[in-house]
């Protein structure tokens, strides 16, 4: 239980890193929308997005497995 407890801090963790990794890349994109950056930090952007997915799916499992104990 403890190995699951301390997984699912680390995913939090990545959730809220990831969280400020898309706000930072959209302010960056903000600052000067038509340039070639600003184009890519919105691919990132998406990308950032699936992964975060990715990870509250996970972190929804690992909170599942530790109610079932």
């Amino acid at each position: 239980m403890t190995d699951r407890a301390s997984e699912l801090a680390d995913v939090i963790r990545e959730i809220e890193e990831v969280d400020t990794c898309i706000a930072d890349l959209e302010a960056d994109a903000r600052r000067d929308p038509k340039s070639n950056a600003a184009r890519h930090n919105k691919f990132a952007c998406k990308t950032m997005r699936r992964y975060r997915i990715r990870l509250v799916d996970e972190r929804d499992r690992l909170l599942k497995e530790l109610s079932a104990d």
